[in-house]
């Protein structure tokens, strides 16, 4: 049971509780990223999860590694060098002012780091699962192609692929993800993405009646899941996929949402129950269903109970400040069997 996610790991600055980077006196600084989330996620809940990146040669980059080291990734893909690690800034929101992320990553040491340098036929040996999110095409044309290679290496191990569109309008524009994603795409056996993303990125078409756009969530959510079941067939179809979730989330201010997924393997959709929510961090949620997901198949879940324990898993990674999943296994499967929240004595 082993994933090899690829992508990069930056340093995280937040001022504290609902301080605003203007009012900032002190920062909280954690390490996180999409890729390294679910690679945390996967290995906290028993599978085996390794990452492969570029770091500086620096006590940042090495502070780094500890902090995936601690929580049970194997580190030995990381390859040391370059200028520096990628900053981003987190300020979160309160009631209808939304959370904002600021990037400071331009010139980072993977973002410059030659494809050459991954021997991904040795780093993908054993693994069951090779893992990237449109995140890390969207840092330049090295990454671009190191990712690529990945993938071949992959097909010709038997290995299979996953990725998370996770489209990032800070990182490059809809068209230019859309040029890169839809060939990368391709390549992919299992796709995570919500409605707005395959439609902006890859090119499918809405199913969502417009009536229920705005409706009531009794009234909207129902509609999202049946478009959502109909995108990810058309999704299977064009690409050759294997199968497709899509998540699903509504906001309703910066703190409540709700979450739950479809997930559709070519046959049959699976339907996840919904949670409502107060977040006390939203950065993460999505990497914890999707590090939830891969290790529920390959830990021989049906496609249904996966789908479920991917979403309780997304649910709960809400109530965890920083970007990584600090929940168990079996805190997960008591959400899925429905048992309450009161204090564990």
């Amino acid at each position: 049971m082993k994933l090899v996610a690829f992508g990069e790991i930056m340093l995280r600055l937040m001022p504290p509780g609902y301080a605003r980077l203007a009012q900032m006196t002190s920062l909280d600084a954690r390490f996180g990223g999409a890729e390294a989330n679910v690679a945390v996620a996967y290995s906290r809940f028993g599978g085996e999860g390794a990452y492969v990146t570029t770091l500086p040669d620096n006590p940042l980059g090495e502070a780094a590694i500890r902090a995936l080291r601690a929580e049970g990734v194997d580190t030995h893909g990381v390859r040391r060098g370059g200028p520096r690690i990628g900053t981003y800034y987190v300020e979160r929101g309160a009631a209808q002012r939304p959370s904002v992320v600021v990037y400071d990553r331009a010139g980072s040491s993977v973002s410059l780091a030659d494809p050459a340098s991954y021997d991904w036929e040795s780093l993908l040996v054993g693994a069951d699962w090779f893992f990237f999110t449109g995140i890390t095409p969207a840092l330049g044309e090295p990454c671009r192609r190191a990712v690529a290679d990945a993938i071949a290496a992959a097909h010709r191990l038997g290995v299979r692929v996953a990725c998370d569109i996770n489209y990032r309008a800070k990182l490059w524009s809809y068209e230019e993800a859309g040029r890169v994603m839809r060939e990368l795409c391709h390549g992919v056996d299992y796709l995570i993405v919500n409605e707005e993303h395959a439609e902006k990125v890859l090119g499918i078409p809405s199913a969502l009646d417009p009536a229920a756009k705005g409706k009531p969530v009794e009234i909207e959510l129902p509609a999202r899941r049946l478009a959502s079941e109909i995108m990810a067939k058309q999704l299977i179809k064009t690409f050759g996929l294997t199968a497709v979730s899509m998540t699903l989330r509504t906001t309703l201010s910066a703190e409540e949402t709700m979450t739950g997924a479809v997930y559709y393997d070519g046959k049959n959709a699976y339907h996840s129950p919904d949670y409502r929510m107060r977040a006390v961090d939203r950065v993460g949620s999505g990497d914890a269903y999707t590090g939830g997901l891969l290790y529920a198949l390959s830990a021989g879940m049906t496609p249904d109970q996966a789908n479920n324990f991917a979403a309780a898993s997304c649910a709960l990674k809400h109530s965890v400040e920083g970007d990584f999943q600090m929940i168990s296994r079996a805190e997960v499967m008591r959400l899925c069997e429905q048992q309450n929240s009161r204090i564990e004595r």
